[in-house]
């Protein structure tokens, strides 16, 4: 005695008498069928059962019931990809796809995941350091501006190194007149060295052939590098402001236009002591060597100096890209070398050993009188183009850490 049921897939299956009130999995769809219990008919009037459409398979064993977090998944699986315009009745199990066979249609297999490539560095990055802000220097359109202004430069500042101090006073308008040409060098000087730094800043690789004559510009960067030496080198022009405070109160005109010179002087005065190292740092050494006090007085005096000189990079790079000479106090720059200390020791090796060659080349100027004026000079825009560049490339390198501009870079 067989009992028929029929499965949900729409088969016909002839299950034994046997396993009634149980489950029997379907051979087709493989789904667990219940067989109902068998009901007695009369032999007269019975009409002849249809033949099942397949066997039972007895081979497999039932499916294990599943539990409610499977049937949920499942569920899922099954509506995530059904079309929501559709009504329930009419949507599919599953999306067709008439690129892929109906066998593979059938098993839904989850995609892989694509693994993210890793993003390639920004055209312009360096990861050599200051290596490529060395080879800065020498491309084409720098070479030929580093070389206009440096012939300009040595025809300016020859002739002006013969002009004493008592001539000056003697005529008020050769002092305007010197005050105003310094001006003009260098803020032409420091406006084409911050705008090389502004371009590295934001990783652009065009180096500007000149810098825009326009008088607001020169004059706003000549305050800014003016502003941020002064800063920097504080202690020592407070230590000598107090030393020669007599002289500043007996000639309170004389000593104005003094310090008006030095401040507009002060950034140039820096790169000419630092040329001259060769004469006054052996007279140093042998005055220190006299008397003990004397030996504490000069390496208070050498700390005086050459801190700030370790400061003063940090402090300018600081007050151009936040327009303002506020950034070069010591709460501004302190915490951004402490936020990228190995790369600020690669500049300041760059800034020595640039230093060191401007005091070779001034000692053997000595022996070349035109000529030796000239790759002085030369040697000075090369350098300062490159240690400017190295700064801008370290603020765009280390510019998440630093955390200056958390709105975007200011416009220029």
């Amino acid at each position: 005695m067989s009992i028929q049921v029929r499965c949900q897939c729409g088969q016909l299956l002839d299950a034994p008498a046997e396993a009634a009130g149980h489950k029997v999995r379907c051979p087709v769809c493989r789904e667990p069928v219940s067989v109902p219990e068998p009901t007695r008919r009369r032999r007269s009037g019975r009409t002849p059962s249809p033949q099942p459409d397949a066997d039972l398979d007895h081979s497999t064993p039932p499916r294990p019931r599943r539990t409610p977090k499977q049937r949920k998944r499942r569920q899922e699986s099954h509506t995530s990809d059904v079309p929501k315009s559709l009504p329930p009745k009419q949507a599919p199990t599953r999306s067709p796809n008439v690129f892929r066979p109906t066998e593979e249609r059938a098993i839904s297999v989850p995609e892989k995941r694509r693994k993210k490539k890793p993003k390639k560095p920004a055209a312009g990055s360096s990861d050599l350091g200051f290596i490529t802000s060395l080879m800065f220097p020498f491309r084409t359109e720098a070479m030929l501006t580093i070389c206009v202004m440096t012939f300009l430069y040595t025809c300016i500042m020859v002739p002006m190194q013969f002009l004493h101090l008592p001539m000056m006073m003697m005529s008020p308008r050769m002092i305007v007149g010197v005050l105003f040409v310094m001006m003009l060098i260098q803020g032409y000087f420091w406006h084409f060295l911050f705008e090389v730094l502004r371009m590295a800043a934001y990783n652009e690789q065009d180096l500007p052939m000149s810098a825009a004559w326009e008088p607001e510009n020169i004059f706003y960067d000549l305050v800014i590098a003016a502003g941020a030496t002064l800063v920097s080198f504080f202690p020592l022009i407070a230590g000598v402001f107090l030393f020669c405070f007599q002289f500043i109160a007996d000639h309170p005109f004389i000593a104005t236009l003094l310090i008006g010179i030095g401040l507009l002087y002060l950034p140039m005065a820096m790169i000419q002591a630092v040329s001259t190292a060769y004469i006054w740092v052996p007279a140093m050494v042998e005055s220190a060597t006299s008397s003990p006090l004397s030996l504490v007085i000069h390496l208070i005096l050498a700390a005086l100096i050459a801190l700030p000189c370790l400061y003063l990079p940090m402090a300018l790079m600081a007050s151009v890209l936040h327009q303002s000479v506020r950034a070069a106090f010591p709460w501004y720059v302190i915490p951004a070398m402490v936020r990228m200390p190995w790369a600020y020791l690669e500049t300041l090796v760059l800034v020595i050993g640039v230093a060191g060659l401007t005091v070779f080349l001034q000692f053997l100027a000595n022996y070349i009188p035109v000529l030796g004026v000239f790759l002085v000079w030369f040697l000075v825009f090369t350098g300062n183009t490159a240690i400017m560049h190295r700064l801008g490339a370290m603020y765009y390198e280390n510019r998440h850490a630093l955390g200056w501009f958390p709105d975007g870079p200011r416009v220029y």
